[in-house]
């Protein structure tokens, strides 16, 4: 059974032809062995108790003989498996609200036995994560480094939203389903089931006016390089940070009017997307060529830098910060400016939904009937 003189077999299965037994201890976890088609398994249950250690030791024998995987895989594990197969095909941003989510999880669950996330520990993790911030005061102000300094931001509501605990319970399934179907370790029937919690979606969206009101703020500020974000987002509709981050002088056609926006991630397919520039769009670029900045406007260098030429990752603080000096008494965010062009090209322009669709990157038109019927309301 194994090389250890101190293991005390506790009960022999003739049966299953399975073994239990400690190692060096009367109280300590029981371990299992057995064979199947001449290959050992020797491992932990994890158990004390024979009838919990049998029901463990029972089903992975039954997974050994079907040729799957019954070592240990944990959340942690499965979650770094999971998004090496996925990074190639979503957007890096998505990859990376992935990791963010997954780290907050390991500090709980990183070393459980993925099996073990039925729907009773789920719902033990959506009480927890609403209670997050209650719990861990420490943890209740957003903080990011910026020039090499940690700042403290802004304090996180008491309470986390119910659109952020079903992210964290969509990752939760999307792991398990793939240790399901791709590493085979769980059977598909023992999927669990989670019904998501509700979400109080504000119907708001933001007007052409509204962004006039919070570009011209900014440039009242001395802030041309928000202004031009600003803008250029709301006129053509691209995500901000990433895509806007990537777009390049070379990427910019002033004679076909168009600007390429790469390396966008579509399902499977990596594509490059030739969105159209509108009159104010184009505007903002040669606003951003003539102003006299110290950078670099080669073909190969990117637009849209600060003073300094450096880029940043988010305009988020600074954009609700506008919104309220603005007096313009709507919960707007920077993503805001998408659904805004959406519903612009929709309302105003009379863009078809199918070419709205493509130009954003969407795999469908349905988001963007939502937005129409916002754009009606007005």
């Amino acid at each position: 059974m194994g090389d250890h003189c101190n293991d005390e077999i506790v009960y022999k299965d003739e049966v299953q032809g399975i073994t239990y037994y400690r190692r060096g201890t009367k109280k300590g976890n029981i371990y299992v062995y057995f064979r199947v088609n001449n290959k050992a398994y020797r491992f932990s249950s994890g158990e004390k108790s024979i009838e919990a250690a049998a029901m463990i030791a029972n089903e992975r024998k039954s997974l050994a003989r079907k040729g799957k995987e019954i070592k240990t895989v944990t959340f942690r594990k499965a979650f770094e498996k999971f998004i090496d197969y996925k990074s190639d095909h979503i957007q890096l941003s998505s990859v990376n609200d992935y990791r963010r989510i997954a780290k907050l999880l390991n500090s709980e669950i990183g070393d459980l036995d993925i099996r073990k996330l039925d729907g009773r520990k789920i719902h033990d993790l959506i009480r927890w994560r609403k209670n997050y911030y209650l719990l861990n005061k420490e943890k209740s102000y957003q903080s990011y480094v910026r020039k090499g300094k940690k700042i403290k931001g802004r304090k996180f509501n008491q309470e986390v939203g119910n659109r952020t605990i079903n992210m964290m319970v969509v990752t939760i399934l999307a792991v398990i389903r793939y240790a399901a179907k791709e590493m085979r370790y769980i059977d598909e029937r023992d999927i669990p089931k989670v019904k998501l919690l509700k979400e109080n979606v504000r119907e708001e969206f933001i007007t052409e006016q509204e962004m006039i009101l919070i570009r011209n703020y900014y440039i009242e500020k001395k802030k041309h390089y928000y202004a031009d974000i600003v803008s250029f987002a709301f006129y053509t509709g691209i995500r901000l940070m990433s895509e806007l981050n990537r777009i390049k002088w070379s990427d910019v056609d002033f004679e076909r009017n168009i600007v390429i926006v790469r390396n966008r991630k579509h399902r499977s397919k990596t594509l490059h997307t030739a969105v159209p520039l509108h009159k104010h769009a184009k505007e903002t670029l040669n606003n951003i060529k003539l102003r006299n900045l110290p950078i670099s406007k080669i073909s190969d260098s990117f637009v849209f830098v600060e003073k300094n030429g450096d880029q940043v990752k988010s305009i988020t603080k600074s954009f609700k910060s506008a919104v309220k000096n603005c007096g313009i008494d709507k919960n707007l965010t920077p993503y805001s400016l998408r659904h805004g062009f959406a519903t612009f090209a929709i309302t105003k322009i009379g863009l078809p939904m199918a070419y709205i669709a493509e130009i954003m990157g969407h795999a469908n038109t349905s988001s963007l009937s939502d937005l129409k019927s916002l754009g009606n309301k007005k």
